[in-house]
């Protein structure tokens, strides 16, 4: 069956911005690093021309960034909201969305209701998490090259301290997200953790507790991360993330 995702163009465009984000992000350090060697320079009406100019495109930038970071934010709710009433609607049978994904979650033999929304939460938490630890390692070396990259600016480059705050401003925007992209990574192992707890447990009102409690912690934490998962990490891990949730489903008996 063909897969359709009605939220996957936002999730895209968020991606987009994303990438635009980074684009940006390296622009910003090559120019720290050109800002470094016109400092280095003879005092010539020309070198205090490219100086302005430099002081200004890194100012530019800065403001580019936040204003990208603001705006992936707003749509990342957005989209964020409309998967949420995707997952209602394929989970519990309602008609929050104008059209259904199909092919997405991988339960379809699995009966409309509580304990269907627990094991799509499931999923998603499962498969979130695989991502989240592969896309921390890349946070991680990214964080690494820019800090290093932009100490050696702040210590090296002009002085003036409006300069050297827009410098800070970059690692720590990157220092931010990979932060965030820990505690995310930690706060979804101890929810998966309460997922394969709540499915050891014999199926009844009990267990529809335990699930919503699930449910409601891994929403709450997507939300409050507000961080768009690797489309190319995701790709490149599916089948093999895939198949060991199909293990998963098997040894709790999720059926």
């Amino acid at each position: 069956m063909a897969q359709r995702v009605p939220f996957y163009a936002s999730f895209k465009t968020i991606g987009h911005l994303n990438a635009a984000g980074d684009w940006l992000l390296y622009l910003s350090v090559f120019i720290n690093i050109a800002n470094v060697l016109i400092e280095r320079l003879p005092v010539t009406d020309q070198t205090t021309t490219w100086k302005q100019i430099v002081t200004g495109l890194i100012c530019l930038l800065a403001i580019c960034c936040f204003l990208l970071d603001q705006l992936s934010n707003y749509l990342f709710f957005c989209a964020n909201m409309w998967r949420r009433n995707d997952l209602f609607d394929n989970s519990l049978n309602t008609v929050l969305s104008e059209v259904i994904s199909e092919g997405y979650f991988s339960n379809d033999e699995i009966h409309p209701g509580i304990y269907k929304l627990g094991v799509n939460s499931f999923e998603n938490t499962f498969l979130t998490l695989a991502v989240v630890k592969e896309q921390l390692r890349s946070s991680v070396i990214k964080l690494a090259i820019v800090v290093i990259v932009m100490l050696f600016a702040i210590i090296f480059g002009p002085n003036e301290w409006f300069i050297v705050l827009i410098q800070l401003a970059i690692p720590f925007v990157i220092a931010q997200q990979t932060i965030r992209l820990l505690l995310l990574k930690n706060r979804l192992a101890m929810i998966l953790d309460s997922f394969k707890q709540t499915f050891a447990l014999p199926r009844g009102q009990a267990q529809d507790n335990y699930i919503i409690n699930a449910m409601t912690n891994y929403e709450a934490t997507m939300a409050w991360a507000s961080i768009k998962l690797s489309d190319k990490l995701f790709d490149e891990a599916n089948s093999l993330i895939s198949g060991q949730w199909i293990e998963l489903k098997k040894r709790l008996n999720i059926q």
